[in-house]
């Protein structure tokens, strides 16, 4: 109700945003990863700090264009699909209901892979189970989520990841830093 003589609305009354990514009007998760377009879609690379995410895309460069290479934004498209968009800018936390926040170029997610550096070259499916406890670790790895205390938000998190390794394939990826990796992507996503 607004005030008679100031015509002001108060505080209380006014519509915010949702302060986190897992609320029911805004379907959507920040990750420490990196992630490439391959054939027009998102492969999204986690692992702990050092643990590659960052050379794997630089390495996959000379063929996939990077979409970022430290933080990434999946929420959820007009389709009910996953997309994939930069998290790394500033936008997440502050900007994410402003218009260009909207604006902003997401892929569709085509699969998630978990990297290991390794002497040798291997991938191999796993589980949606253990996609989503990969997910999950690349949610608690963004510092400001890794400090929430609030049970709810944190159960919003993880029913957006036990979604996304439903619908999305995952994988293990053993991978040494040398460009045969790009062959590699190819055989396994082209």
């Amino acid at each position: 109700m607004k005030n008679e003589a100031t015509g002001a609305i108060p505080i209380s009354m006014k519509k915010k945003p949702p302060d986190n990514p897992g609320s029911k009007t805004h379907k959507g998760i920040f990750l420490h990863a990196s992630s490439v377009i391959v054939s027009g879609k998102a492969l999204l690379f986690l692992g702990h700090s050092s643990s590659g995410k960052s050379t794997i895309s630089r390495l996959l460069s000379e063929r996939y264009p990077i979409i970022a290479d430290d933080k990434v934004y999946i929420c959820k498209n007009k389709n009910g699909d996953w997309s994939v968009c930069d998290g790394s800018d500033g936008f997440p936390l502050k900007q994410r209901y402003s218009p260009s926040a909207g604006r902003q170029k997401s892929y569709p997610l085509f699969a998630v892979l978990r990297i290991f550096k390794s002497k040798s070259m291997k991938i191999m499916p796993i589980s949606p189970k253990e996609t989503c406890r990969y997910l999950m670790d690349a949610v608690f790895e963004i510092d400001i989520q890794r400090k929430q205390k609030d049970l709810k938000i944190m159960k919003q998190w993880f029913a957006l990841t036990a979604e996304i390794s439903r619908k999305i394939k995952g994988w293990r990826l053993a991978f040494r830093k040398d460009l045969r990796i790009l062959g590699l992507i190819k055989e396994a996503f082209e």
